[in-house]
């Protein structure tokens, strides 16, 4: 809603300049820009009456305001293309309003369990409980195609999929998840992101990991329980591509935590610890708080 609300102060700033004399249509627009104002600053970006009601308001503030030429017609007509494209998006579904609030029960879990639904390692600052919720989620490299889409869901990033592809973006990093199948209960078989060249490299592979980065060796197979990830860095323009595991392979690229191969370790991975991942994770890239 950025560009809506630059199209409000380019409203406001340009009311303050009108000056001199002004009939009753002039005193007309005018007065309809300063409702309109109000209305723009007040609207519930989330709920799609409250920007249909306001993108009304501009219509009807446009009108008057073109029947006597006014210098304020261009910004007006800018905020009104930005709220056609945000009401179109609360239309699909790509905006939706934030969770409620949980429960007194559901805040003493979170606090004394974590949280299931963000990667282990993680953590954020919860806004109510004014206190630090630590993840205990699958690992980003060990999720399934459901629990992925789940996290962006949960989180508000609009994910795209194509077939056995998943594929989201937050923090500036988009991740790009390619499973066996759709719907698959297995890890994935590889993860691709793409970040500015002035991420670190070895943050961003802890970031999906919850491996210590000062661990990480982008240029080696990445140690995982019994097994190792393999990691390819690339430069492409600004962008550092790093992909990890094998995205021409059809089988996971590590066991699930949780259904671990026969023999196979069930324990954290290599070199792994929480507080050290988490307090390392990508700048911004810690999951939105709930």
């Amino acid at each position: 809603m950025e560009s809506t609300r630059q199209g409000v102060w380019g409203l406001i700033a340009a009311a303050a300049v009108v000056v001199g004399c002004k009939s009753e249509a002039d005193k007309a627009c005018e007065q309809l820009v300063k409702s309109t104002e109000v209305s723009l600053l007040s609207m519930n970006p989330t709920n799609q009456t409250s920007v249909a009601s306001t993108l009304s308001d501009l219509n009807r503030t446009l009108a008057a305001c073109e029947a006597v030429k006014s210098k304020q017609v261009p910004e007006i007509k800018t905020a009104i293309a930005n709220v056609e494209r945000h009401l179109t998006r609360v239309e699909k579904g790509e905006i939706k309003p934030p969770p409620p609030s949980p429960g007194v029960d559901e805040l003493a879990r979170l606090e004394k369990e974590g949280d299931a639904d963000c990667p282990k390692g993680q953590g954020y600052q919860h806004p109510v409980l004014h206190k630090y919720i630590k993840c205990k989620g699958p690992v980003m490299v060990e999720r399934s195609y459901d629990e992925v889409k789940s996290y962006f869901a949960k989180h508000r990033i609009a994910a795209a999929t194509k077939g056995a592809m998943v594929r989201g973006e937050q923090a500036g990093v988009t991740y790009t998840f390619t499973f066996d199948q759709v719907g698959s209960q297995a890890a994935p078989t590889c993860l691709v992101l793409e970040a500015p060249q002035e991420r670190k490299t070895n943050e961003l592979i802890a970031f999906a990991t919850n491996i210590d980065p000062a661990k990480v060796d982008a240029t080696q197979p990445i140690p995982w329980r019994n097994s190792s990830i393999p990691v390819d860095v690339k430069q492409q323009g600004a962008l550092q591509i790093i992909t990890l595991g094998d995205c021409n392979k059809t089988s996971p690229m590590v066991e699930r935590a949780q259904d671990p191969a026969p023999g196979a370790s069930s324990a954290a991975p290599a070199g792994s610890t929480a507080p050290s991942a988490a307090s390392s994770a990508p700048a911004g890239a810690a999951p939105a708080p709930h």
